[in-house]
């Protein structure tokens, strides 16, 4: 089968709002070295943005909320920033999402090689599925053409 090989059309097609925020999939890497956090500069106005460096997900009463707490207590953890981004379209769009970590991008600049930001959702293994609508409608809407194309043939 001919798959779709143009990542950045797919990605603009699949998540606008996320392929907005970032130059390229293909070619230089966009991110800064010099940070733990995938961290790079707005072509904008140069004003670092970051990404978490990790996720704190879990299900109800499973200890996330108390490991996330945990995590925060430590100088190399940048203030924690609670979300449910993924699993809520409510939430807003992914430049809001990146824009919540401006307190956490401060503090990167600070200690660049020694400052972590991870975000934390201590209920998305329960709403994933029946809430994470922001991928899946998008994605079902996307792929139906390449699924079509891929199944021709088969029996």
């Amino acid at each position: 089968a001919n798959h779709p090989r143009d990542l950045d059309a797919i990605a603009r097609a699949v998540a606008p709002d996320i392929a907005a925020i970032f130059p390229t999939l293909r070619g230089p890497a966009a991110y800064n070295a010099s940070f733990l956090n995938p961290c790079w500069n707005d072509a904008r106005g140069g004003k670092l943005l970051c990404l978490p460096a990790f996720y704190v997900v879990g299900g109800f009463q499973c200890g996330a909320r108390d490991l996330s707490m945990r995590l925060t207590k430590s100088p190399d953890v940048a203030p924690l920033r609670w979300s449910t981004f993924w699993t809520n379209p409510n939430e807003g769009d992914f430049g809001k999402f990146v824009r919540s970590f401006a307190q956490a991008a401060s503090s990167i600049m600070k200690r660049p090689s020694q400052m972590l930001a991870f975000s934390a959702n201590q209920a998305m293994l329960c709403f994933t599925w029946a809430e994470h609508k922001r991928v899946h409608k998008t994605y079902s809407e996307t792929v139906v053409e390449c699924w079509k194309e891929c199944r021709k043939g088969t029996p």
